[in-house]
């Protein structure tokens, strides 16, 4: 059975010697990570880092023969409802080529493309607007699951 949670501090020592050169982890920073587990396994993970304002998704990643099975999805409403339960209404994405596509799909905008508001515009000044990506928490769950049938 899958599992997708928080993990606590004393785990991410074991995820970042699993994925090695997909992790990039500062011991003292505001990271924190959301984990997909079959039986104990690693499947998958989002990595967050966690603003006083705004949380920038840092990575998503699957692993490659996890792919193609909504995990991506499963992860990123995972990882936004938590951020939503801790109070934020925003997060960003900063370029990576390999996802933009994923974002697109899940209804993420450039910055450029976002009505932004006025609240957040002081904390996102230094983001470039033509290659970071956008979303509004509470319009991404009101929109549903892709696989909603009403």
């Amino acid at each position: 059975m899958i599992t997708v949670r928080k993990i606590l501090r004393d785990e991410i020592e074991a995820l970042v010697d699993f994925y090695q050169d997909n992790v990039f982890y500062e011991e003292d920073s505001n990271q924190e990570f959301i984990v997909a587990f079959d039986n104990n396994q690693f499947l998958g993970f989002t990595q967050i880092d966690i603003g006083q304002h705004i949380a920038e998704i840092i990575n998503i990643y699957v692993n490659e023969n996890e792919r193609g099975q909504g995990l991506g999805d499963g992860l990123l409403r995972a990882t936004l409802n938590y951020l939503e339960k801790n109070g934020y209404l925003w997060t960003l994405v900063q370029d990576n080529i390999q996802l933009n596509g994923f974002l697109r799909k899940e209804g993420f905008v450039l910055l450029r493309e976002a009505s932004i508001s006025t609240a957040i515009m002081d904390a996102i000044k230094d983001y470039d607007s033509n290659s970071t990506y956008y979303c509004n928490i509470p319009l991404f769950f009101k929109k549903g699951c892709k696989n909603n049938k009403n």
